[in-house]
C-alpha cells in the first residue's frame, strides 16, 4: 500500500469522518469535571460559617492590604473572617504586622460580625496596640 495514496471509505464514514473534523462540541465530561471540581470546592469553601467554639485565627499578614497612602499616613485594609472583631481589637493581634504599621494609621477591618475602623495607638518592640476611631 501506498503512504501517499488517499484512504478508501464509503460514503457514509467519508461524511462522518468529515463531520468529527469540524465539529465544536463543548469538551467531553470527564474534562469538564476535572475543571468544574476545584470551582466546586472552592464555592463550597467559601458557604461553610465557623461552628460554635471555633478557635479564633491568628492574624494573618495577607489579609492586610494598603487602601491609600499619603505623607506618612496609610490606610490599610484587614479582612478579619471568620474572626470577629472583638478578636481582631484585642491586644497585640496586629503584633506581627508591627514592621509595616506606624502610629496614626489606620486599619479598616471587615470581620465575620461587622467592620470597624481602628487607628494604631502604639508599636513597640513588636507589639502593637489599636483603639476604635473616635474611642
Amino acid at each position: 500500500m501506498n503512504p501517499a495514496a488517499p484512504v478508501e471509505c464509503n460514503p457514509t464514514e467519508a461524511m462522518i469522518a468529515a463531520e468529527l473534523n469540524t465539529r465544536t462540541d463543548p469538551p467531553s465530561r470527564a474534562l469538564r469535571a476535572a475543571i468544574e471540581k476545584p470551582r466546586r470546592a472552592r464555592r463550597l469553601d467559601a458557604q461553610q460559617t465557623p461552628t460554635q467554639g471555633t478557635k479564633p485565627m491568628a492574624f494573618a499578614i495577607r489579609n492586610l492590604s494598603v487602601l491609600a497612602y499619603a505623607n506618612g499616613f496609610t490606610l490599610w485594609h484587614y479582612k478579619a473572617d471568620p474572626d470577629t472583631l472583638a478578636t481582631v481589637k484585642a491586644p497585640d493581634f496586629f503584633g506581627d504586622g508591627a514592621d509595616m504599621l506606624k502610629v496614626g494609621g489606620m486599619i479598616l477591618v471587615s470581620a465575620s460580625d461587622g467592620g470597624a475602623l481602628l487607628i494604631v495607638m502604639e508599636v513597640a518592640d513588636g507589639k502593637v496596640t489599636v483603639a476604635p476611631v473616635g474611642a
